[in-house]
């Protein structure tokens, strides 16, 4: 599922920019399934960059398989188009 963000329209690009990515339950609309996880109770999230091969570094700040879980990862380059 491709993640975009929306709202920074400088010139320049942010570096390894952190970003909180906050995951929500498939009943609420989108989302996904924390059922689908298959090493709980995160072991196989992944991120990848834009190529689809390259992983992120992430960090859970707070996990929750019922409600929000809320997720920083490591963005390379945050730009206009990003």
């Amino acid at each position: 599922m491709p993640i975009t963000f929306a709202g920074y329209t400088q010139s320049e690009a942010l570096t390894d920019f952190p970003a909180l990515i906050v995951i929500k339950p498939m009943s609420t609309g989108h989302g996904l399934s924390y059922s689908e996880f298959q090493s709980p109770p995160y072991n196989d999230l992944r991120f990848t960059a834009e190529d689809q091969s390259t992983l992120l570094d992430f960090e859970i700040e707070h996990w929750d398989t019922s409600g929000e879980s809320f997720v920083w990862v490591r963005v390379p380059a945050l730009t206009s188009d990003t």
